[in-house]
Order: C-alpha cells, then structure tokens, then sequence
C-alpha cells in the first residue's frame, strides 16, 4: 500500500547559517555523512526503497550526490522547483509522480520508527495519518484517543506536534490544492482534520532535528553508530527461576553458559549491552530493592570479571496492574535508555526468551531476537510481529545475525 516515500527537501536552513550558506540543510554533514543518507538508509531498513526528492535550494547538491539511488539500494526520483515554493505547493507539482499512497518526510527530522507497524493502524479512507509526539507547545490536542482541535499555529492550549513523517493520500491532496489557492501543506492539514479525514499514532520516544546548531549536536549524538544491545535478565542472562517465581537471592544465580559466553565474545568486538528487565517481585513483596540491588549488582560484576561491558540496566518494579510506563510490553525502559544514551532504537536489537520481550521490542520500534526453541512459534505468528529478526536457541545463528544487522 505505501511503498513511496517523498521527502520535501527545498527550504533554505536559515536557522543554520552559515553551514547552509552553500548547503542545502539535507546536506549538512553529520559524522562525515549528509543527513539525508541516514533519512534514505532508515526509509531502506523500512522496506522503502521508491523515493521521490523534492528539491528546491541548491538541489544541483543533493541529486550530485545520490543521483538515481543505485549507490544507495533505492531508487531516487526529483522534482525541483523554485526556492520560493511552499511545502504544498511543492507536493502538488510533483503530482504525476506521487503513488496512490506516500510517506511524506520533512528532511531535517529523524527518530526510530517501524513503518509495517504503522501501516497496520493506517486507514485507507482517511487523508493524512500523522505520527504526534507530545510537547509543552503544540498543535494537536487529543482527548479520549481523538484528535480534538488542529491549528496551523502552536499555542500552549495544544500540546502535540506532528514530527513531519505523514502517510498522505495523493488524490485528496491534489483535489486540495486544485481547488484552493493556499500553498502550505499545513492548510490540507487543516481541511483534512475538519473533514475529520485524519488519523494518527503517538510517538513516545525521543526525536532529533537539524533546525537549529544546538539540536544539530544532539543529532549527532545520537546519529553516531552505536554497538548496544539490549538483552533480558532472567531466562536469558540467568536461568528463569520458573513461571511465577523470582529470583531472591544472589547465591542461587545461575547463567545461560552460552548466552554468556556470545556476550563475552560480542564485548571483545565493541559490543556493549543494556539489560532491561521486569521484576514484579518488588511488587509483590518477593524481595526488597535492597535485595534486588544485591542480585544485579552480583550479575553485573561476574559479568564485568567475564570482560563483558554492560553499560546500564533497567528495571521495573511495579506490578501488572499498576499500568505503569515501563513495564514489559510497555517501552518506558527503553525510551528511557534511549534518552539516557541517545540511541536510536529502531538500529538497535533486544535479546528476550518471553514473548513480552519480543512485543515490548515491537512496542520500542527495536528489532527482536527471541531466545526460544519453536515451541512458541505458534505465538509469535499470532502475534504477527513486524520487527523479528530471529527465533533461535542457536548461538552461533544469534551471533551471525547480531553481525549482520549492525555491522552492515
């Protein structure tokens, strides 16, 4: 359905005098990259390999430089125009090169996101779906999962932006424009929402732009290649104790051999882990935080004398019905180590043995490998994940895949 991705690539970068005094803002270099290579490999990991580049400021730059996409593994389109071309009008010149169907990106944002997943929750009869990301100031107010007001201007009365990554239907937006004398493609933003033609999804984790020099050094950050993996506790660093138990004492800790030897191998290469993990038994008055401090604490270090970097753990203590954030399958601890060490998530793998590790890897927009035998595949095709790298006990085939996603 959305197999074209239109990236509006045209504006000045005024804000970023003076590397756009003969730049193009695509083109400003981040890590001896332009940030428009890291946009078209994330739209290629997406299954995204149909681009059209709407181009209008120095866009000679840009097409030099990609040209037809080949050097890429896509295939790139452009359509230029006058610098002085709003954001509609740019879309709606391009019209005969649109699909039925686009993923419209500003080319100054970026974040982890997993398109399979959004195209499950998109509506074929509305106009516009929007990814919001909540803020202090914004456009968007939602009451009871609906999108309640738009306005073109932020105020504080609103308090969600859309991050510039849309799914736009070609033929309500050309019909838009031919019939409107208005330029900007916020003004179909706000027809589509009065036609109450607008759906969306929330994106809870962080994002980054090359607005303006200081969000340019977070990007940056968190644009430069990273080697973590997140990875579960129990039942993957450690022996599960058995469903509906936990694990109370630091003596009776007892390791996957195999697990752990993959992650001493992975740490003489770069690699670096994060463990996220559920612990309820707080909740339930299992064990004392004091206790389970001694547990990881215990873990961590036979697991530094290993030589094995663990650069963070996660954990949350609450009970199911707490419905707190960070809960497994919630996301809260990964956004949270997102944050914490800027990583884009959607570059990044998580290793679990239960299946609220794979919908939580799902849920964080990361890829999954499940650490289990095919005893559950029956679930893991109910569930229809969209991120899967693997199900495998298998070291050596967990280990080759590790390999290929991060250091292709």
């Amino acid at each position: 359905m959305v197999n074209q991705a239109v990236i509006l690539c045209g504006g000045l970068g005024k804000r970023l005098m003076p590397l756009t005094k003969h730049t193009p803002k695509p083109m400003v270099m981040i890590n001896k990259k332009p940030f428009l290579e890291y946009l078209i490999y994330q739209l290629k990991s997406n299954g995204l390999t149909n681009i059209l580049i709407l181009g209008g400021y120095r866009s000679e730059q840009i097409k030099n430089y990609f040209q037809n996409g080949k050097n890429f593994g896509v295939k790139i389109e452009y359509s230029n125009g006058p610098i002085d071309w709003d954001t509609g009008t740019r879309v709606f010149k391009a019209e005969k090169k649109l699909n039925k169907f686009f993923l419209l990106l500003y080319s100054d944002n970026i974040f982890s996101f997993n398109l399979q997943k959004i195209k499950k929750n998109f509506n074929k009869e509305k106009n516009i779906y929007f990814i919001l990301k909540k803020k202090e100031i914004g456009n968007f107010s939602i009451f009871k999962d609906e999108i309640k007001s738009y306005s073109i201007k932020r105020s504080k009365k609103k308090n969600f932006v859309e991050l510039g990554f849309s799914i736009i239907k070609s033929q309500s937006l050309i019909n838009y424009f031919n019939k409107s004398n208005k330029t900007s493609i916020n003004n179909f933003y706000l027809d589509s929402f009065r036609k109450k033609k607008v759906g969306y999804s929330i994106h809870d984790d962080l994002y980054c732009s090359i607005g303006d020099s200081k969000r340019l050094l977070e990007t940056k950050k968190f644009l430069k290649p990273k080697k973590i993996i997140f990875i579960d506790r129990d039942g993957t660093i450690n022996k599960s104790p058995g469903k509906g138990k936990y694990l109370i004492d630091e003596k009776k800790i007892k390791y996957e051999q195999e697990i752990v030897k993959m992650m001493k191998v992975l740490s003489k290469k770069g690699y670096q882990f994060i463990i996220i993990t559920n612990q309820a038994g707080i909740a339930l008055n299992k064990l004392s935080l004091s206790k389970l401090k001694k547990i990881n604490d215990k873990i961590i270090k036979d697991l530094t004398n290993l030589n094995i970097t663990i650069l963070d753990l996660f954990f949350c203590p609450h009970h199911w019905d707490d419905n707190c954030r960070c809960r497994k399958p919630k996301a809260g601890m990964f956004y949270d180590a997102s944050k914490k060490y800027m990583i884009n998530l959607s570059n990044s793998i998580y290793i679990g043995d239960d299946i609220r590790d794979m919908m939580a890897s799902e849920n964080a927009n990361c890829k999954g490998i499940f650490f289990n035998d095919s005893q559950k595949l029956n679930i893991i095709k109910e569930y229809k994940f969209t991120n899967l790298l693997l199900q495998s006990k298998k070291i050596d085939r967990i280990k080759k895949t590790i390999f290929n996603f991060y250091e292709n």
